[in-house]
This record gives C-alpha cells, structure tokens and sequence, in this order.
C-alpha cells in the first residue's frame, strides 16, 4: 500500500528538516503559470484551490503540491502527488467546478470569521486530518500508528520547541 515507503523514516527526516523549513517564509512566485488571472497569487494565498491542491476551473489539468506549510511536508507531498495522479487517470472523480468554488469560497469565509489574515490560507499546521482527508481520495487509510506519531510530533513540539523535540520523538518511538 506504501509502496515500501518508510514512515517512520519519513517522521525522522522530518524531524531532521522541519527546523530549516519552518524558518523560511515563503513568497510564492510563478511567472511561467499564465492563467489569465484564472490563479492569482496575493499575500501568499494561491487560489483559488481546491484543498490547496487544483485550482477548480483548471483541475485536474492544473494542479499544486506541497503549498500547505507549517505542516508535515514530506507525507502531504506524497498524499497530494498520489490524489493528483488518481485524478489524471480518472480513478478518482473530482467534485464538479461549482462544488470545489463553494468550498473554497466557504473556507476563505470560515478565515475571515476566525480573524485569519489570507497569508495563513495554506498554513494547515501539524495536524493530521488534511493528510488523512487527501489520503483518502485516493483510496488509502493513515494508519493509526501514523496518526498516534503525527499528534505526538505536536506534543514534543509544544512541551519541547523546534530544539528539543527530536529528542523526545526519538525516545518516545526509538528510530
């Protein structure tokens, strides 16, 4: 089902990476996308998109990985590239044009509510419902072991800081 992926390999090296990715703030720059204004990139929100991944009136034809920040990069990377691919060979059906426009437009409204400025649409955080929500559309279940890592990750993160959570991660799962 994993293709022989290792995921508490993947945990690790997201531990060994996840103080270097989270110091850059990113500014995203696409000057080869010409989409007549179809995606437009303003204060760091790309959209609209679809779950951060198609843009609606361009999917599946367009589509985004690895947007989402502050978050388990390297498994969303994968989840998203398998839902992309079931998506371009029609293994999976995504929802119609109109149907992805009003889930973005309810989850840009849902940020407003809540106070959240447009450069935090794609800051999704360590939680693991995204993951297993784009796993699913492409037929695979997270694991329970990955999820249990996944909130452990955040506990160690918050007991601990971006220093010292390794550490306890590694106690914790001994990898």
């Amino acid at each position: 089902m994993r293709d022989g992926w290792s995921w508490k390999a993947s945990f690790l090296t997201q531990m060994e990476h996840l103080r270097a990715l989270y110091i850059f703030m990113y500014n995203y720059h696409v000057p080869f996308l010409k989409t007549d204004g179809i995606v437009c990139i303003q204060d760091k929100r790309i959209g609209p998109l679809y779950k951060h991944v198609f843009p609606p009136r361009l999917a599946p034809r367009l589509s985004f990985v690895g947007i989402p920040e502050k978050g388990f990069t390297f498994p969303m990377v994968e989840c998203q590239s398998r839902w992309i691919a079931c998506a371009l060979s029609r293994k999976v059906l995504l929802p119609s044009e109109d149907e992805m426009l009003t889930d973005v437009t309810n989850y840009y409204q849902v940020m407003k509510e809540n106070g959240l400025p447009e450069h935090h649409t794609h800051s999704l955080g360590f939680k693991t419902h995204y993951l297993e929500w784009v796993f699913a559309q492409s037929g695979i279940v997270m694991e329970k072991e990955i999820e249990d890592m996944g909130e452990y990750l955040i506990h160690c993160l918050k007991m601990a800081g971006y220093k010292g959570c390794k550490d306890l991660f590694l106690q914790q799962y001994g990898i």
